[in-house]
């Protein structure tokens, strides 16, 4: 029960400063004209075209994620037994499906910033929709959603990041720095 309500409290967190964030952008670009600011038919598309990128489950990257973050804690957890683990992504799905709702997972944020950031105007959002709705198009979306898909990318994802720290590391101390916490490695030792 600690570990949910640790989770809604970190998602609510997540949801407040999405809040926030979109205030202060409100707030920082002065008045909005009316060419900024989104009708209730325009919205409605948003939602459409939101709704064709979903395909299901509107929590899967969350839920993917969340797998990968439970999968690194088997090993400091050695001898726990599967059926532990099953509970464990279980109870963690539940308490992720409960707190992410359709239009606001992960996935419909990305399509709302890209939306938002091509600046569409409703004939196109109207084009893109019909884009969208064509079946071809439908199974490429549903392709780039698959599970398999997802998990090609968070494992692409973690050998991009673990190049990139080799690079990093070496500039690092080709410059004299340090490439880990040594405070931390020292307090540890004593």
């Amino acid at each position: 029960m600690c570990c949910r309500n640790l989770m809604k409290n970190h998602f609510m967190s997540l949801q407040a400063r999405g809040a926030m964030a979109s205030l202060l952008l409100v707030f920082l670009s002065g008045s909005v004209d009316a060419s900024v600011q989104t009708n209730a038919a325009t919205e409605a598309l948003i939602d459409r075209v939101v709704a064709l990128t979903e395909h299901g489950d509107p929590a899967t990257l969350e839920k993917t994620t969340a797998g990968y973050l439970i999968d690194a804690s088997t090993k400091f957890n050695p001898g726990v037994s599967e059926d532990t683990w099953t509970s464990v992504r279980a109870d963690v799905n539940d308490v992720i499906s409960n707190e992410i709702k359709p239009g606001y997972g992960e996935q419909a944020l990305l399509t709302r910033h890209f939306i938002e950031d091509a600046s569409f105007l409703d004939d196109e959002l109207r084009h893109l929709i019909t884009i969208m709705q064509d079946p071809v198009m439908q199974r490429w979306g549903i392709a780039m959603r698959n599970s398999s898909t997802t998990n090609y990318v968070a494992t692409l994802s973690q050998q991009v990041n673990n190049q990139l720290w080799f690079v990093v590391s070496i500039v690092l101390r080709r410059h004299g720095l340090q490439t880990a916490d040594t405070s931390r490695a020292a307090r540890q030792s004593h």
